[in-house]
């Protein structure tokens, strides 16, 4: 699972390492790196409640801080939020990753699955980046099913 993390991550940051400083100033690009810093965030605060035995709650989304847009402060957020995801996920105990976790009453997922979305959004962020900061374009409809 460390290595998913790390992969997703380098792939990201390379996307980043294209990006001239001024454009981290730009709300779609800050925006895609502060959700990028947030799912690893929600991971580890989620593993650290659950492993705790207290009553997991999702964090609540944060809106970016106005003040974050810079390309030291973005950069500075998406290490520091990985590495304490990072150094909390080493400290796992062996079947941890499997441990069933039942999120606000009504969501279940694994630890595994937690750091699953955490690369997931690596990959859209870097992909939403590859595309000037975009969100991706709707899914095409599903062609309908053939008579029977």
């Amino acid at each position: 699972m460390l290595s998913a993390l790390a992969t997703s991550r380098a792939e990201f940051s390379s996307i980043l390492e294209l990006l001239a400083p001024d454009d981290f100033q730009r709300p779609e690009v800050a925006d895609q790196i502060w959700r990028a810093g947030a799912a690893d965030d929600r991971a580890r605060l989620v593993i650290d409640q659950s492993l705790a035995g207290r009553t997991l709650t999702a964090p609540p989304h944060r809106a970016r801080p106005a003040y974050l847009v810079t390309h030291e402060l973005l950069l500075a957020w998406l290490a520091q939020t990985r590495g304490a995801l990072v150094a909390r996920v080493r400290r796992l105990a062996s079947g941890d990753l499997d441990r069933s976790l039942d999120l606000d009453g009504c969501e279940r997922r694994t630890i595994a699955a937690l750091l699953q979305e955490a690369s997931e959004r690596d990959a859209a962020a870097a992909a939403a980046l590859h595309r000037g900061g975009r969100p991706p374009a709707p899914a095409p409809p599903a062609p309908p099913a053939p008579p029977r």
